[in-house]
């Protein structure tokens, strides 16, 4: 008895009450496109309002007659982050639209809560310049958002670094802000074309797990609905599963043959038999017409009949496939 065929091992983490369609790969791709992007939406916000606090020892040494300013800043935008990330996992049924706006409001807060203190500590000249860098990295490598959402994203943050120190700001060394300009469009153009890169790679692997999943479910239907009882084991002669008609030939439930294994189904001194009969499968991958017996719920033994094949990964046998037919009448 074989155990069952590789399903699709690509992460699932659906949100909270969300349902993949299955009758169509499109919308299955964009489905899960969304699912993706409120899920990477939610670790970033709780991931930023981590990294924001955590940052704050850093103001101590680099700017502290502000620690106290800007801590306060940081411990507003956390509560900011963490209260959008709430937002996004209570209203996971709602509109992409919705929480793409979310997204940007949690980028447009961190980009301005950087700049009040970049414009407070150094301005044109600010170290504070690299969190502008930092946010654009983190928000165009982690979140698997489209592409226009990105340029969005990106725009953004150069928007909120570039403007307010045009407008506000007096430049004196326009060397140095030239080149913390360059490096920020630089970094964010470079994460620009690595998102685009991969945001292809998504659709395509989307896509392959739609066939490995239309597979797997054609098998299943296979299998449930087949003529013949159909018992799988592992290894260890262990039920891994079990279709309809095993469920009816025996009289046990799924739950219950699931708690049990051959030696549970067989009479004693069947048990030889059934060894030598698995050394052959091991050997040979298969063997036919075995006959043996085959108990029941309501305690009878049943003549049947078994072909079986196994299952084979990494080269060895993990475990086989029984197709049964019962005999007794024959």
């Amino acid at each position: 008895m074989a155990l069952r065929g590789q399903g699709v091992t690509a992460e699932h983490v659906p949100l909270r009450g969300q349902r993949i369609p299955m009758n169509d790969k499109k919308l299955y791709i964009k489905k899960n496109r969304e699912r993706l992007f409120k899920l990477w939406l939610v670790r970033c916000d709780y991931y930023g309002a981590f990294l924001f606090l955590m940052l704050g020892v850093l103001d101590y040494f680099a700017a502290p007659e502000h620690f106290k300013t800007f801590f306060a800043y940081r411990v507003f935008i956390a509560l900011v982050l963490v209260a959008i990330a709430f937002v996004t996992e209570e209203t996971d049924s709602w509109g992409i639209r919705f929480h793409q706006i979310l997204g940007l409001l949690s980028i447009a807060a961190s980009a301005a809560t950087i700049e009040v203190m970049i414009l407070q500590f150094g301005g044109h000249n600010s170290p504070y310049a690299a969190g502008q860098i930092l946010l654009g990295v983190c928000v165009l490598g982690f979140i698997p958002a489209w592409m226009s959402w990105h340029v969005v994203g990106a725009l953004v943050i150069y928007s909120i670094y570039v403007v307010p120190i045009v407008l506000f700001d007096h430049i004196q060394r326009s060397t140095i802000f030239v080149s913390a300009n360059g490096f920020l469009l630089a970094v964010l153009i470079s994460s620009l074309v690595l998102r685009f890169l991969s945001e292809r790679g998504l659709d395509a692997e989307l896509s392959l797990q739609y066939d490995l999943l239309q597979s797997e479910q054609k098998y299943r239907d296979l299998f449930e609905n087949a003529v013949d009882p159909i018992f799988e084991v592992d290894a260890e002669l262990r039920y891994v599963d079990v279709n309809k008609k095993a469920i009816e030939l025996t009289g046990f439930t799924k739950e219950e043959l699931l708690r049990r294994t051959i030696h549970d189904m067989i009479p004693p001194d069947q048990v030889p038999r059934s060894a030598a009969a698995w050394e052959k499968l091991r050997h040979r991958g298969a063997y036919d017409k075995y006959e043996g017996k085959l108990r029941t719920k309501d305690g009878r033994w049943i003549d049947v009949e078994v072909n079986s094949s196994a299952i084979i990964r990494g080269g060895r046998v993990v475990g086989s496939q029984d197709f049964v037919r019962e005999i007794t009448d024959q």
